[in-house]
């Protein structure tokens, strides 16, 4: 299932933004994917199709919206046998909208949250709430924790849950971000589709891949005439891969310290 996963996102991502010339933020509230068998079983899809791999639009009460909610978004970042709030909440804070959440400290206490047989604390979000109390948790988990608890309608594995009962009470998708109140994957989707953050995080990322750079070096203002391109565009990803490989700063390449200076030596010391 693993390898349809991958394969679906990908074939998602360049529909829409490539061979439809879309816009990209659509990949964040978007109904429509691709699906095989394997991935019909898991989204619980009748699967009667001819080939291999076949369009498909999910309907509206489905839950689903953009890759935020498909397979492989959803089981990547989970614990075997059962989802993660923070695990899925940190992985797309980072992916998406370039905001990394600091590595927690060795001597943290995990107490709280692993202890499911706690009488006052029945639901995931109760124990994470609880956790978060501590001082040296609350800034990581209020950062991460509020995307991955709007996700918990869907199991580890990335199907919709069929039973929404957790600890005898309902299971809450609601969550606040950034001032920013949503509820589910539909919700998450909506406000990542309208988050600024999103599409300059796609280009950061992808001015930092094509010039072999880490994404915490990079300034804004080295893309900057290339974004506005994009966003003049109406966020097309095609007008973004364009105006970041004919801008003159994609090519300015500075020659690492340590070979500059040893030919710096080396001039030196010619007669």
């Amino acid at each position: 299932m693993a390898p349809s996963a991958r394969e679906e996102t990908l074939r998602s991502v360049i529909n829409l933004t490539l061979r439809e010339n879309g816009d990209l933020r659509d990949l964040m509230t978007t109904r429509k994917t691709f699906i095989n068998r394997s991935l019909a079983a898991v989204y619980d899809v009748d699967f009667s199709f001819d080939s291999d791999w076949v369009p498909y639009q999910f309907p509206a009460d489905s839950g689903r919206s953009g890759i935020v909610t498909q397979v492989a978004m959803l089981s990547m970042f989970s614990h075997p046998g059962q989802s993660s709030p923070t695990k899925r909440g940190v992985a797309l804070m980072d992916i998406l909208l370039c905001e990394p959440t600091p590595t927690p400290p060795a001597n943290v206490d995990f107490s709280a949250i692993n202890d499911v047989n706690n009488p006052t604390l029945r639901t995931v979000r109760e124990r994470l709430n609880a956790h978060a109390t501590t001082p040296t948790c609350a800034s990581c988990h209020t950062h991460s924790d509020p995307i991955g608890l709007s996700l918990e309608g869907f199991d580890t594995i990335g199907g919709r849950r069929v039973n929404m009962i957790e600890g005898g009470k309902p299971v809450d998708l609601s969550a606040t971000l950034q001032g920013k109140s949503f509820v589910g994957g539909e919700g998450l989707g909506k406000y990542l589709h309208d988050n600024p953050k999103f599409p300059t995080c796609v280009a950061r990322k992808l001015y930092a891949y094509g010039r072999g750079m880490d994404v915490e070096e990079v300034e804004p203002s080295a893309f900057k005439a290339a974004y506005k391109n994009f966003t003049d565009s109406g966020y097309r990803l095609r007008a973004l891969i364009k105006s970041l490989a004919l801008s003159p700063e994609f090519y300015s390449v500075a020659a690492p310290v340590e070979e500059a200076s040893a030919g710096q030596a080396k001039l030196a010391s010619t007669p």
